[in-house]
């Protein structure tokens, strides 16, 4: 389960700066996202976020969410409101429908740790496949991997060492998570652990039979 993180040496370090670099000046990112609003799930970050206390950078104020698909910088240049609002559009026509995600066991990337999610109804996949069928996602991965970051690496941490704090996390049993609404997010590209906000959501339709863990 490990197997990827642990082909790094160590972790990637971050420092908490403004990557003017990077975004040029321009002032926002957007991506599409599940905002998580389920005590027991938020409970499970909060738990999960103490328990990597001291490995990752202090302050980071983003609010537990599960990133489907990066936009891009919000520019003409990179990803435009006319961009948004086909994708937007795609959604309404898609009618996908409310799905179930699994929160699963502590594992990391190289630059931060996280919750790892199940998508077994593959509810993120096809809402991925309608978003990418308008425009391409914002530096892609390699194979996208659902997760709740919980924070960023602010040193260059032993992996196998990072594994076994991973592993000494008590896993809490949280009933399902029921997804009927996902949103388009922005957050400032000055701070790299900045809060994010929502700029609009879509609602799916609706799922009677399943159950939602409150």
């Amino acid at each position: 389960m490990y197997e990827q993180f642990l082909q790094h040496l160590t972790t990637t370090a971050h420092q908490d700066r403004n990557f003017v670099e990077w975004h040029g000046g321009i002032k926002h990112y957007g991506f599409w996202a599940i905002i998580i609003q389920n005590r027991p799930w938020e409970n499970l970050f909060n738990a999960a976020s103490d328990h990597i206390q001291g490995l990752t950078l202090k302050g980071y104020r983003r609010q537990p969410h599960i990133t489907i698909s990066s936009s891009g910088l919000l520019d003409p240049k990179h990803f435009s409101k006319e961009q948004f609002e086909q994708q937007y559009e795609a959604l309404i026509q898609a009618d996908i429908a409310a799905f179930t995600l699994t929160a699963n066991s502590l594992n990391s990337f190289a630059g931060s740790p996280y919750i790892s999610i199940d998508d077994q109804q593959g509810g993120l996949s096809a809402i991925r496949r309608v978003l990418h069928s308008i425009i391409e996602e914002d530096s892609p991965a390699t194979e996208y991997t659902p997760h709740i970051t919980l924070g960023l690496y602010d040193e260059a941490f032993n992996c196998p060492l990072v594994v076994e704090c991973l592993e000494r996390f008590e896993p809490r049993s949280v009933a399902d998570l029921y997804v009927d609404k996902i949103a388009f997010c922005s957050y400032e590209t000055d701070s790299i652990q900045g809060p994010l906000v929502v700029i609009d959501s879509v609602r799916l339709t609706p799922n009677h039979g399943m159950q939602t863990g409150q």
